[in-house]
């Protein structure tokens, strides 16, 4: 029986690797145990701390629990099912990732001393190793194959059916379907987006650029304000946009603050500037629940991206996410048909 056979519509979970655990977690999976780290051992001073059990936390109030609990407290594990697949993203390096289906609920191993504690046991036979850019990988998911936190759940299910289905058979001929010729489109479309993301620089550089982001967001359904800083007294936020989520009830409508720091990047973003503005405009508002990096570079190094997930880290609470190269492209492409409607509009009046 294939991958692709094991799958029907069971949830698809993305986990955060580590540099530094990498050969444990891969040596971990062969051996049938998925895990998950934040479960450390010792405070920073070296002292002894007890388990951190989800079991036991979840029959606790957050308020009840200690500093150490809080942190290690990845209730999310809880969520995770037989049958429901892992994909560990970076592992076993950067830019790769590993997957594997899940055939037991969380359990707290007691044997590691420092860490990687948080366990759930997979099928050895299922694991798979692939570049998150492979030709094999639909361009819809590998975008989810991005660093976005310790956890994220996966909604591409037609696409991870077809990279199962790809994984197993990389060196045979596969049969065309509607998914993959749109997969094949989509990489052949990748080129010319990166080009279009170019174009958006060139037209709307540095500070037109956040005049642009904002006209944009000004447009876009459930916002409710914008406000453009501009100039060196931004704090860090260059964008402040507020929009609410949820149901048409107004019982069940959230309200948000996203900070965008807005960067007019040509070729690599390799400098960390824009991860420290983000931080320095978190603790000037701290208000604010979400954060947006927007960058018309063509990528991101390794390092940038670590960075940012350090960022991610210091309050797991807050969605902290990237917009670079092609997806800019793609962000006009959906969000953009604002401006062709403010432009008719200004000719009618």
């Amino acid at each position: 029986m294939s991958l692709a056979d094991l799958f029907t519509d069971e949830t698809v979970f993305a986990l955060k690797g580590y540099d530094e655990g990498a050969d444990r977690i891969m040596a971990s999976l062969r051996a049938g145990i998925g895990r998950f780290g934040w479960s450390y051992m010792r405070t920073d001073a070296g002292d002894q701390l007890g388990d951190a059990d989800l079991r036991r936390l979840a029959k606790k109030t957050y308020a009840e629990l200690t500093p150490d609990e809080q942190h290690r407290n990845q209730s999310f594990l809880l969520d995770i099912e037989p049958r429901d697949w892992v994909v560990y993203v970076n592992i076993p390096k950067w830019g790769q990732c590993t997957l594997a289906q899940v055939t037991s609920g969380y359990f707290w191993d007691t044997s590691p001393s420092d860490d990687f504690n948080h366990g759930f046991r997979v099928d050895p036979e299922t694991v798979r190793s692939f570049d998150r850019n492979a030709q094999i990988v639909p361009t819809a998911l590998a975008q989810r194959l991005k660093l976005q936190g310790r956890y994220w759940r996966i909604y591409a299910k037609a696409e991870f059916k077809e990279l199962l289905a790809a994984v197993d058979t990389v060196n045979t001929p596969m049969l065309r379907t509607p998914i993959s010729n749109a997969a094949y489109l989509a990489k052949k479309l990748e080129p010319a987006l990166l080009d279009m993301t170019r174009l958006i620089q060139r037209t709307n550089p540095n500070y037109d650029l956040e005049k642009l982001l904002e006209l944009i967001f000004s447009g876009m359904a459930g916002v409710k304000r914008v406000v453009r800083q501009g100039g060196a007294g931004d704090h860090g936020a260059d964008l402040i946009v507020e929009f609410e989520t949820g149901l048409s009830h107004p019982a069940f409508q959230y309200q948000h603050i996203c900070i965008i720091q807005v960067k007019s990047f040509v070729g690599g973003h390799n400098e960390l500037q824009a991860v420290e503005d983000l931080r320095r405009a978190f603790k000037k508002y701290p208000a604010a629940d979400m954060g947006l990096i927007f960058s018309t570079a063509d990528s991101a190094n390794e390092h940038f991206e670590a960075e940012l997930s350090k960022l991610r880290d210091e309050d797991p609470r807050r969605k902290i996410e990237l917009i670079i190269g092609a997806d800019v492209a793609r962000f006009i492409i959906k969000f953009g048909s604002v401006l062709e409607y403010k432009e008719k509009r200004k000719f009618s009046s």
